[in-house]
């Protein structure tokens, strides 16, 4: 699956929010055992089996991808400050994330910090 996302407040509460996360039924007891999933339930979390889906019916079709691209907000959220830009993530996930966040922090000859009222009206223009 794949999702474009132009994040704001409104479209993350509209188009991400309900995502749920998701993992093997298979990998729960040993999760547990590292103290991960403390408050996972089949209400909360998409649980997966060999079979198929143990936990009842997706909240949408794109449900794991939509999860996937809110994890991929919070871990960049651990650089320290809002980023104006576009990210693109093949088989992203918690690791990938917060080494690029990490790498935002730490190299700010990449970046170019500005105030929030340098903002208003600037465009920022991506080349693909």
């Amino acid at each position: 699956q794949s999702i474009n996302v132009d994040v704001s407040p409104e479209i993350y509460l509209q188009e991400l929010a309900f995502a749920r996360t998701f993992g093997f039924y298979e990998q729960v007891e040993d999760l547990l055992k590292k103290g991960l999933v403390r408050g996972g339930t089949l209400e909360n979390a998409v649980v997966l089996s060999k079979t198929g889906i143990v936990s009842g019916k997706l909240r949408d079709k794109y449900e794991f991808v939509r999860h996937k691209a809110m994890d991929l907000i919070g871990d960049i959220a651990l650089c320290g400050f809002p980023l104006k830009g576009h990210v693109k993530a093949y088989k992203g996930g918690h690791a990938l994330h917060t080494r690029l966040a990490g790498e935002i922090s730490r190299n700010r000859s990449a970046i170019r910090l500005m105030k929030e009222s340098e903002l208003q009206g600037y465009n920022l223009a991506v080349n693909e």
